[in-house]
């Protein structure tokens, strides 16, 4: 078992079938909780406020784990397949 579907697993045992609005919320909010913590990061270098972003980008990857999983995908097959698109991607300027 994946480490994705671990946590997917995970969170259906705990709060069994999520509303997707509730869950889009909560996606919102911790892409807040990051943007945030990466202001107040870069307006100090307290570097409390980076391991803070740090863990909040943490949170956003759950978050996302789930939506992939209501989605019927795997976050991390997702991931792999933009990266490909990505590095294979020409950049003009």
């Amino acid at each position: 078992m994946s480490q994705s579907e671990r946590i997917a697993d995970h969170h259906y045992k705990e709060f069994g079938n999520v509303d997707i609005n509730v869950l889009m919320t909560k996606l919102t909010e911790e892409v807040g909780e990051v943007a945030s913590e990466v202001y107040r990061w870069h307006r100090t270098w307290d570097e409390h406020h980076c391991d803070k972003a740090v863990n909040e980008i943490g949170d956003v990857l759950i978050v996302l784990t789930m939506l992939c999983y209501y989605l019927n995908a795997d976050i991390e097959t997702v991931y792999k397949a933009a990266g490909e698109r990505f590095l294979n991607r020409t950049w003009k300027v």
